[in-house]
């Protein structure tokens, strides 16, 4: 029997990040890296060496820091690089060279190219160096790739600043998917060492409030629409796999100096969790395996079949101690889980269906975002999800 060849990177990851620039004009209150205001930019030679240990199509995410710092070396690369790779994406705030950006990269490449904004939908979580807030002019960049027909994600970022506004936040995309299928936003709670003693009760509160206009719009016969992390719960909850994940792992993340990791988040932690560089011959990707490990402490909890012991990065920025629990993302799970739960056991069959049959065409996007081309995987969002 032929054995596998054995490759550099993990095989079970096709994402790869370069992380073009740890410098970034913005000081939004929840970002984890270090060095925003003189961090080092990743070299040609660099992306070089990436590219001589990646294995068949990639897709490349262009990472920041804020990446459209970094225009010329993102276009010298697709130039180079652009028949190796399945797909680009650049994860962006908008709030530096977003002309140059749309012109030079994202026109000539949108059927290849999927962009990427931060909007948290409110003038509180995001500000640049300066202190001035950004989130207007970011939402008229925003309006303008809507009228353009662009094709787009945005995400939005949840913490104790704006989980007020989460269900409004959750109406206004959903009012925008209504008349542009090109159109794609989602949420995440933010990653960071402790929230406010009210946010279990607001998340809880704005929760309820959006699974109540899914059910509510799934009774009126129209197709609900259901952003991806919530499809995400949903699914988990129906198949009982663990609701409450970590990506750890599942990622390859390339600091500008070349050093290799399994997490945006924790590649901000020195070398603890480096698995090597792309100078090397071969990774420690045992570092995977003493990651994606629940903590001891969760043993007891009546959550743990449901949840994977927390995000990593809080564990370390808090204690230093990956075996620890978390408070803060304990409190996360504790509304999440009965919340979706409980909602999910309330459904007459008829609606569980429907969403149900939503879960599982998200199930199939996701299939399809990870095996095809990006305008394939927009193709089957566009006719699909929310049409």
């Amino acid at each position: 029997m032929a054995l596998r060849k054995r490759t550099f990177f993990p095989p079970f990851s096709n994402d790869i990040y370069l992380m073009l620039t740890e410098r970034c004009p913005m000081r939004c209150e929840y970002c984890y890296i270090k060095h925003r205001a003189d961090g080092e930019s990743m070299t040609q030679e660099t992306m070089d060496k990436v590219m001589e240990k990646a294995t068949g199509h990639p897709r490349v995410i262009f990472f920041g820091g804020e990446p459209l710092l970094k225009i010329d070396e993102m276009k010298w690369f697709m130039k180079k690089y652009g028949d190796r790779c399945s797909g680009f994406q650049t994860v962006t705030s908008a709030s530096v060279n977003f002309d140059e950006f749309y012109e030079r990269i994202f026109c000539p490449n949108m059927e290849r190219f999927e962009l990427q904004m931060s909007w948290d939908g409110t003038d509180g979580t995001r500000k640049l160096a300066g202190g001035v807030n950004n989130s207007t002019s970011v939402y008229e960049k925003i309006k303008f790739l809507l009228d353009e027909g662009a094709r787009f994600q945005i995400r939005s970022v949840i913490n104790d600043t704006n989980v007020d506004h989460l269900f409004s936040l959750y109406k206004k995309f959903r009012s925008i998917a209504e008349t542009h299928s090109e159109f794609c936003a989602d949420m995440t709670l933010a990653h960071q060492e402790s929230y406010d003693a009210s946010f279990p009760q607001k998340l809880e509160r704005e929760l309820k409030k959006i699974f109540a206009l899914i059910e509510s719009d799934a009774r009126a016969g129209r197709k609900p629409y259901i952003q991806q992390w919530i499809l995400n719960y949903i699914e988990s909850a129906a198949n009982g796999t663990k609701i409450m994940g970590c990506n750890v792992g599942t990622e390859i993340i390339i600091r500008p100096n070349g050093n290799v990791y399994p997490c945006t988040m924790l590649s901000q932690c020195g070398d603890r969790f480096k698995m090597g560089s792309v100078y090397d011959n071969a990774l420690d990707t045992s570092i995977i395996d003493a990651l994606i490990r629940q903590p001891a402490e969760c043993s007891g909890c009546s959550l743990r079949d449901a949840c994977m012991g927390g995000c990593r990065y809080e564990k370390i920025a808090r204690t230093g101690d990956l075996d620890i629990v978390n408070p803060c993302y304990c409190d996360q799970a504790k509304v999440i889980v009965p919340v979706v739960r409980g909602w999910m056991q309330s459904l007459d069959n008829d609606i569980k269906s429907v969403v149900l049959a939503h879960a599982a065409q998200y199930i199939r996007w996701r299939g399809c975002e990870r095996s095809s081309s990006h305008a394939e995987a927009w193709r089957f969002r566009e006719k699909e999800m929310y049409r």
